[in-house]
C-alpha cells in the first residue's frame, strides 16, 4: 500500500520535505517547528524513519546519502553559522573548494 501523507496538502511529511530540499536533505528541528510541524509530528518523523539524528537537532531526511556537503551545511545550521572560506568555495562549487 501506497504512503499518501506525503502528498497531503499541509501534511507535517510534505512541509519538512519542502524544507529539507532546500537544504540538501537537512532540516533543523526549529526550522520545523517554525513551519507549523508540530512537536508530535516531527518526533513521529523520527520514529517512523523518516529523519534521521545527524547533530543535536539537524536531522537528514532517511534514505539520502549523507555527503560532505550535507555535514558542511549540517554544521552551519548546528550553530547558525557560516563555514570556512575554503568549505564555502566546496559548497558553491568554485575551483579551490
Amino acid at each position: 500500500m501506497e504512503n499518501t501523507t506525503a502528498r497531503r496538502p499541509g501534511s507535517a511529511t510534505r512541509k519538512v520535505l519542502v524544507l529539507a530540499e532546500g537544504s540538501g536533505g537537512l532540516v533543523a528541528r526549529s526550522q520545523a517547528l517554525a513551519a507549523d510541524v508540530t512537536k508530535d509530528e516531527f518526533d513521529g518523523l523520527i520514529e517512523r524513519g523518516q529523519l534521521k539524528r545527524f547533530l543535536p537537532g539537524i536531522y537528514v531526511v532517511g534514505g539520502a546519502p549523507l555527503t560532505l556537503r550535507q555535514k558542511l551545511l549540517g554544521a552551519c545550521l548546528w550553530v547558525l553559522g557560516h563555514s570556512s572560506h575554503r568549505s564555502a568555495a566546496h559548497l558553491l562549487e568554485l575551483p579551490g573548494g
